[in-house]
């Protein structure tokens, strides 16, 4: 997967156009991203970038010379934009939308320009962008404080009682909707089958047996912070009314609660 500035421009940055020294800070920046950069009625991406558009785009990609040198590059129209958008977001890309944000008239040399939005699989709220009569999910799987085991959810027996215990947060952002849950790995890996998140963020003490069964982009993050006052602060603000009052009932962690 290519992501980040190309590195045949990072070696030779100072023989680059004003427009693709731009292209390259902006990549630098967002190096987990697949950069599409407005130019005109197009957004672009270049050299190992624009291979892989062109490649989950079905697009032509173009070879360009310039004083930088000969690179290739790929556009997708910006009216078109969300289908081509929605083939990256499926393909498990993250994707970062450098718009220019002054117009060219107005500009008195190269046009300014900057990232407007970052999409990934799960956080995706344009209607054009979603799937119909489903919900996107992103799902978190943290590993509970030290001495909480996880349990078993199926009231059967004890086994397992005393495995390590994961929290299981799940919210769809377009709509508001977030459930929590958890349980030891197993029973994680149960509830990830189940809801099947578009994207998952995990600790680096969450084992693959609790991950493996989400089909979808995962990421490793370091832990956050469990404080409910962080989370709280952190999120309410830009939250749905519905998403407020169920974090308002959520005592974190939330561990070994029957499903």
């Amino acid at each position: 997967m290519v992501t980040g500035a190309p590195a045949t421009m990072l070696d030779r940055r100072e023989e680059l156009t004003p427009m693709l020294a731009q292209y390259v800070d902006v990549a630098e920046s967002y190096d987990d991203c697949v950069v599409l950069f407005r130019v005109g009625d197009f957004y672009k991406a270049f050299c190992e970038a624009a291979d892989e558009v062109a490649r989950v785009c079905e697009l032509t990609r173009i070879e360009r010379e310039d004083s930088t040198g000969t690179y290739t590059a790929c556009g997708i129209p910006v009216d078109n934009a969300p289908k081509y958008l929605s083939r990256l977001l499926d393909a498990d890309y993250r994707v970062a939308i450098a718009d220019q944000v002054e117009e060219p008239e107005a500009a008195s040399g190269l046009v300014d320009r900057a990232v407007t939005r970052v999409l990934t699989p799960g956080t995706v709220v344009d209607s054009e962008l979603l799937a119909e009569g489903s919900n996107t999910y992103v799902a978190c799987v943290a590993a509970a404080p030290d001495g909480a085991s996880g349990g078993r959810t199926d009231d059967t027996d004890d086994e397992g009682a005393d495995d390590p215990a994961y929290g299981v947060a799940a919210v769809d952002v377009s709509t508001g909707e977030c459930a929590v849950t958890g349980g030891d790995a197993a029973d994680v890996a149960e509830e990830l089958a189940r809801i099947a998140p578009a994207e998952l963020l995990h600790g680096p003490d969450v084992p693959a047996a609790a991950t493996d069964a989400a089909d979808c982009m995962r990421t490793e993050r370091d832990a956050p912070s469990t404080a409910a006052s962080t989370a709280s602060s952190t999120v309410l603000p830009s939250a749905s009314t519905s998403m407020t009052l169920a974090m308002e009932d959520i005592s974190i962690p939330q561990l070994n609660e029957k499903k």
